[in-house]
């Protein structure tokens, strides 16, 4: 999506040997400027392995990423380490039932805290992935991130939760269907409606977007659908579950 959206516009057109370092900057200073510095230190790295490839098969004769670095695009990025505690896990079903959330969304919720499933991972499940009877949910290699078929084997409380999500839609393929399109949903849905209860900087509700605010708000700050995998992984280990 990076690429389609800064890159090609501005250089899709031009034969590969002709793009400079400059031009290489220009781009990623134009999505650092609008405050996307983690998308310019990914698009530098995506790019520096296309002309990487394209080096050693002698497409072009010089790298035009050479010599960039993270320091002259987007700076050294700051990893979040937002873990929520026992007790705001604990102060979550009522807040959820409070939110206003689409009900897929407040199911979403306990599935990913319940296996560490990423947000992405969930909302493109399939159904015929998710086996209730056996208590497993495959996720394929197209959809894992580390390109592996991955088997997560459900407890009951996560089972629970799926059985809830099946029977909440009729799509025959996923289980987070997009409604205006064929195919799954896209999980920015899911992290909107999560952010949007949390409290909006103005003070009043974005324009078209939830008037409950304030419905998600927890004492240890913002949290987002990936702190509840940090969150359950954290928890583990204190457990001394690797």
């Amino acid at each position: 999506r990076g690429l389609e959206k800064d890159v090609l516009p501005k250089l899709g057109d031009r034969h590969a040997d002709t793009i400079r370092r400059a031009d290489i900057m220009s781009v990623l200073d134009a999505v650092k400027a609008r405050g996307a510095a983690r998308l310019a230190n990914r698009l530098l790295a995506e790019l520096r392995q296309m002309f990487g490839f394209a080096l050693v098969r002698e497409i072009v004769a010089a790298d035009p990423t050479s010599g960039i670095e993270k320091k002259h695009v987007g700076g050294q990025e700051q990893e979040r380490e937002r873990v929520l505690s026992e007790a705001e896990i604990r102060s979550l079903p009522a807040k959820l039932a409070d939110a206003n959330l689409l009900k897929t969304t407040h199911h979403a919720v306990w599935v990913m805290l319940a296996t560490l499933a990423r947000i992405g991972e969930l909302t493109q499940a399939r159904r015929a992935d998710i086996d209730l009877v056996a208590g497993t949910w495959i996720i394929p290699a197209s959809h894992s991130k580390n390109a592996k078929e991955h088997t997560i084997y459900l407890s009951e409380f996560a089972k629970a939760h799926l059985r809830a999500l099946l029977e909440l839609n009729y799509d025959e393929v996923w289980l987070f269907p997009a409604a205006r399109k064929n195919g799954p949903v896209s999980s920015k849905s899911i992290t909107k409606q999560i952010y949007d209860r949390q409290g909006a900087a103005s003070g009043t509700p974005l324009k078209h977007r939830s008037l409950h605010i304030d419905a998600l708000v927890l004492p240890g700050g913002r949290w987002t659908p990936h702190d509840l995998r940090r969150t359950g992984a954290t928890l583990m280990g204190e457990l001394g579950v690797h």
